[in-house]
């Protein structure tokens, strides 16, 4: 089995205006438009693309954004397997002021599913020859119980290993059947009932927690992130701090984060040099995309150049 398969749980058409001052109930001429293929998975097969991943982007899609979605996937160079949803699927805004470097979203609700689809999306995990399938986002209305633990169960079935990047229910139903998980300060707490503190103790938890679990990733924005490795000596705990605080554009971070750390992880991650190796591409990926506009349209070189950058200590 080779390549990733990137699963998104809510796929949105993703818009960027970049204006020079946001002023609520005025007209605003943006300065510069930017639509991609969004929700968290298709950020992150975008991002993986970049990397120079074998990546196939699957999610369920309906209407003319559906098809758009997929047009622009395939003009992205990422393969497409995608369920026709009979919902229009939705769109998400984000509002970047120029001057004071604020950022405004508006995020539509993730579109509704039904039964069939979801198992059809299922189908496409059972079906895919994948080494790598990453699931990301938010669950949809209408999704069965157990919904995401389904695609993971789907994965393993064929003895393919498994990432997690979600909140809320999708992350209680399946972090404990996943390899690896990334979530954010805030979301790791939230499922924890720990106050939102150093990430590399909410990593060690998180594994604590998780009996399958081999990797726990916590990020924290522009402070960096941890990761928490289970070794037979006890865990192993990895922190990296970010190159660069400034985030003006941090939509897509997180997802260009976990695009690295998969890719980086390939077919190792046992050891803590290695995840060390991936946990530095990771903090690369997310701070190219902070950087620029749009979600998972930053450049490779840029990451290359940032990753020597990324402190990373034990």
């Amino acid at each position: 089995m080779t390549g990733l398969l990137c699963v998104a749980l809510s796929p949105s058409v993703d818009v960027t205006y970049v204006v020079e001052r946001f002023a609520p109930g005025t007209i605003h001429r943006p300065r510069t438009v930017l639509r991609v293929a969004g929700g968290k998975g298709f950020n992150a097969a975008r991002a993986a693309r970049v990397l120079g991943a074998s990546v196939t982007a699957a999610g369920i899609v309906g209407g003319h954004a559906g098809r758009w979605l997929g047009d622009a996937l395939r003009a992205d160079g990422v393969a497409a397997e995608l369920v026709p949803g009979r919902a229009e699927t939705r769109t998400c805004v984000s509002i970047m002021d120029r001057c004071s470097g604020a950022l405004s979203e508006v995020y539509e609700p993730a579109t509704p599913v039904d039964p069939a689809e979801w198992a059809a999306l299922t189908g496409i995990v059972a079906g895919s020859g994948s080494a790598w399938v990453a699931l990301s986002g938010s669950l949809p209305a209408g999704a069965p119980p157990g919904a995401v633990a389904r695609l993971v169960d789907a994965a393993r079935a064929r003895g393919a290993r498994t990432a997690l990047d979600a909140h809320g229910q999708a992350l209680v139903d399946a972090v404990g059947a996943v390899d690896v998980v990334k979530v954010n300060v805030a979301e790791a707490a939230e499922l924890l009932d720990l106050p939102a503190t150093d990430p590399g103790s909410l990593a060690g938890r998180l594994l604590e927690r998780s009996g399958s679990l081999r990797l726990a990733v916590v990020t924290a924005g522009a402070d960096g992130a941890a990761a928490a490795l289970r070794q037979p000596g006890g865990p192993v705990v990895v922190r990296a701090g970010a190159p660069v605080t400034a985030a003006a554009f941090p939509v897509g971070s997180g997802d260009s984060f976990l695009a690295g750390l998969v890719t980086g992880l390939g077919d190792g991650g046992r050891s803590a040099a290695e995840v060390t190796a991936a946990l530095r591409l990771a903090v690369a990926a997310g701070s190219a995309n902070a950087a620029v506009p749009g979600a998972a349209v930053f450049d490779r070189a840029a990451v290359v150049a940032l990753t020597g950058l990324v402190r990373v200590h034990p």
